[in-house]
């Protein structure tokens, strides 16, 4: 009897561990490409209580492991803030404590909180996508302007990389070069915070250019709070998006901040990409 009760509590300890690699595999490797979904999903849950994201094959593909789709799920019934519909989760899946924890601190009403990492840039435009409303577009650019206020960085310079942006693929030698030369002034923090701006302002011109319900809510809620400086980057963002197609910049799709790395920028190939400038 002794013998079998050992056996039961290796198996279960073999069996948390693997759980806690799993889900640690995900945290580390998954979470932040998947923020795209997270942010779709959790929109599609604040405005529809009954939305089920295991029967909209949109979202929950085919190749996601049982486990990731868990793991998915929960990050997005935080990132919601449903707390009825998190007990309800929680009551039919097991997490282990630790796992849970983790994708708590990750992902707790995420649709909410500052932008922290590229990837969030993309949650917050799905989050847009899903439900229509523009308060996602106001926080983008509440973002932004606390990025500027925090920073040394002028908004001539950001302007002339808006542009640059939308006319050259960001990785070419021109681009590079007329970056290095825009941005080497700039502390380490500043050069994080103005490469964030860009992201960010490439991705409102780009979708602001077809769709001009973010169009307005830029603008309006950047007048509304004053953000002046803001004003003429939109401008600069929304008509440098209309002059020519956006080539290469795709945020979290070009660059990729790993959970507890936020400061430390790659690309899917692994550079580190502020070390080119």
């Amino acid at each position: 009897m002794y013998l079998k009760v050992l056996i039961v509590m290796l198996l279960v300890s073999i069996s948390a561990r693997a759980i806690d690699k799993h889900c640690d595999s995900f945290i580390n490797n998954r979470l932040e490409d998947l923020k795209p979904h997270i942010g779709y999903i959790a929109g599609k849950m604040s405005i529809n209580k009954e939305y089920d994201p295991n029967k909209d094959p949109s979202v929950l593909s085919s190749n996601y492991t049982t486990q990731d789709k868990t793991y998915l799920t929960l990050c997005s019934i935080l990132s919601s803030g449903d707390k009825e519909r998190l007990s309800k989760y929680l009551a039919h899946n097991n997490f282990d404590k630790n796992c849970y924890d983790n994708l708590y601190m990750y992902c707790d009403t995420s649709l909410e909180k500052k932008i922290r990492t590229p990837a969030d840039i993309d949650l917050k435009w799905s989050a847009y996508a899903a439900t229509g409303d523009v308060k996602y577009v106001e926080l983008l650019i509440d973002n932004l302007n606390e990025w500027l206020m925090q920073s040394q960085i002028l908004t001539s310079d950001l302007q002339y990389g808006t542009i640059v942006m939308h006319h050259y693929d960001y990785k070419s030698s021109n681009a590079i070069t007329m970056m290095k030369a825009a941005i080497k002034k700039y502390s380490q923090e500043d050069k994080v915070r103005f490469f964030m701006s860009q992201m960010a302002l490439w991705s409102l011109g780009s979708i602001s250019k077809n769709d001009s319900k973010v169009h307005a809510a830029a603008f309006l809620h950047a007048q509304k709070k004053e953000y002046a400086d803001l004003v003429a980057l939109l401008q600069t963002a929304y008509f440098s998006s209309l002059c020519q197609p956006p080539i290469g910049m795709s945020t979290s799709k070009s660059l990729m901040v790993l959970p507890g790395e936020k400061h430390k920028f790659k690309k899917i190939n692994g550079d580190n990409f502020l070390n080119q400038f």
